[in-house]
């Protein structure tokens, strides 16, 4: 069942936010299959259906049409499944990991707003988040300040035991996903970004790309061409081989520290210290 996640962001210990199905008004585990038990131990109205195989099966019953006395037959004479069986097999399955997502209606979501803090998975290290990456099938990947490392979820972000520490820099300053599936994560502390091929697990390699002490984010273009800016009033930087190697794209007007790109055929950037709003129409790449 999918989780849906409600992003913090904390100065003293780096925390997500993540909201349950009782949070969304969700019916609590359990009361389907009590549901179900109560609707059999009550005076069935719905027939009970044989297949062919069943009826050819039951057909000697004919043969004592017209006998004194009743002749009675259960369910199980017939092919039909035993009275309490249907709730039986509810209730594991909803003992299992349920594959099914939960649905809610607008009110209950309206009453459901105040969603932040209901549930907190904790990471292991780092003083803040600085970067969310959701990778798809499950798996989460959070990058915290105060030590390079990228933590690692597999279950919708619910839990991150494990973690991935990277060669070099202080933080993780920035994290992105290609459209390949490579993850890229750029570090604080010196202009390099580290690289993954096998969704984050492991960070083996690492490119130099020279935009001043921090890589602040890194963004993919449509062409597949990747971008990064950094501190430092360094231009921006590119890449066709993604993350591998980088050379000088443009120079940003007014000498901006870089902290988000767009990617897109124009590029948005923003400066880290002002709030000028710089656009680049028509990328060729």
């Amino acid at each position: 069942m999918p989780n849906y996640l409600v992003v913090t962001v904390d100065d003293v210990t780096a925390q997500l936010a993540v909201v349950g199905p009782d949070d969304v008004g969700a019916d609590p585990a359990g009361t389907a299959s009590t549901t179900v038990a109560a609707h059999e131990g009550a005076v069935d109205p719905h027939p009970q259906y044989t297949t062919t195989a069943e009826a050819g099966a039951a057909a000697p019953v004919q043969s004592v049409a017209g006998k004194a006395g009743a002749v009675t037959l259960t369910p199980g004479d017939v092919g039909a499944d035993p009275a309490g069986t249907a709730s039986t097999t509810v209730a594991a399955h909803e003992g299992a990991v349920d594959p099914h997502p939960q649905y809610y209606d607008t009110a209950r979501l309206s009453a459901r707003r105040g969603l932040a803090g209901r549930y907190t998975a904790t990471l292991g290290s780092g003083n803040n988040i600085q970067q969310i990456v959701d990778c798809g099938l499950g798996t989460v990947l959070a990058g915290v300040n105060g030590v390079p490392e990228v933590w690692i979820s597999t279950d919708g972000g619910a839990t991150f035991p494990t973690s991935v520490t990277l060669g070099s820099g202080t933080g993780v300053s920035s994290i992105v996903q290609l459209s390949s599936g490579t993850v890229l994560a750029g570090v604080f502390g010196v202009p390099e970004v580290w690289i993954s091929t096998d969704g984050g697990a492991t960070f083996p390699s690492s490119a130099t790309i020279g935009i001043g002490a921090a890589v602040m984010c890194i963004a993919q273009l449509p062409s597949g061409w990747v971008v990064a800016g950094g501190l430092g009033g360094t231009p921006i930087m590119a890449s066709s081989d993604e993350g591998g190697t980088w050379t000088p794209l443009l120079d940003v007007i007014g000498g901006a520290r870089i902290a988000s790109l767009v990617g897109a055929r124009s590029l948005l950037i923003g400066g880290f210290s002002s709030t000028h709003i710089h656009i680049v129409q028509e990328v060729l790449l």
